[in-house]
């Protein structure tokens, strides 16, 4: 039995160490990396942030500010979208929303 616990486990350290061996290997390939930069930026990100901030709309005027915040947020530091076209997004009217949003950002910054 403790035989095959070490055997299992050298097993499972090399493949381990393997792997890590080729992404090391992988992100030092410049044709990998000019790819996935052509992939990246060819992608529809526009699409995936006006439905991130759609959806933050639809929350923040159902009432639920948190999550909708939640969501302005992960728009803006995970999907690099502008400041300035989250703030077109909010009603000016939500107060409580803006001043939610500003102190997360000040705390992201």
């Amino acid at each position: 039995m403790l035989r095959k616990f070490f055997f299992t486990s050298i097993s499972f350290y090399l493949i381990y160490r393997f792997y890590k061996y080729q992404f090391k290997k992988l992100l030092n390939d410049e044709n990998y990396l000019s790819d996935l930069y052509v992939k990246k930026k060819s992608s529809s990100e526009n699409e995936v942030i006006k439905t991130t901030l759609n959806e933050a709309k639809r929350l923040a005027s159902s009432g639920d500010k948190n999550l909708a915040s939640e969501y302005y947020m992960y728009a803006y530091q995970v999907l690099n979208c502008d400041w300035s076209q989250i703030l077109e997004e909010i009603n000016p009217n939500d107060t409580e929303l803006l001043n939610v949003l500003t102190k997360k950002k000040n705390e992201y910054a």
